[in-house]
């Protein structure tokens, strides 16, 4: 499924609509406690999907939205489809960190 979500860079995590979870029937996996951007507290379930753009695809964890919260990409998701953004642009980030064990 294709949907389009706004970038918001002081996010970790995708944050997804709640009538996209239902219509996915994503499975609850666990919950996480965020500080807000208005400094309040919130507990919300989490989800394992996968996530793809520009022919990546990468399983990520997101949130799931209640009613109220705004959805939005997360700069993690980002970054592991090997995106970033400049300018307010969302781009092909020009190198992958790489790790040697």
């Amino acid at each position: 499924m294709e949907i389009e979500l706004p970038v918001d860079q002081t996010r970790t995590y995708t944050w997804l609509p709640p009538d996209l979870a239902v219509t996915l029937g994503l499975r609850r996996i666990g919950t996480c406690t965020f500080e807000t951007s208005r400094g309040r507290i919130a507990t919300r379930a989490l989800a394992q999907v996968t996530l793809s753009a520009d022919g990546v695809s990468r399983p990520a964890t997101v949130v799931l939205c209640e009613p109220g919260d705004p959805a939005a990409w997360g700069v993690t998701s980002l970054e592991m489809l090997g995106l970033s953004v400049d300018g307010g642009e969302v781009r092909r980030s020009e190198g992958l960190l790489g790790l040697e064990a």
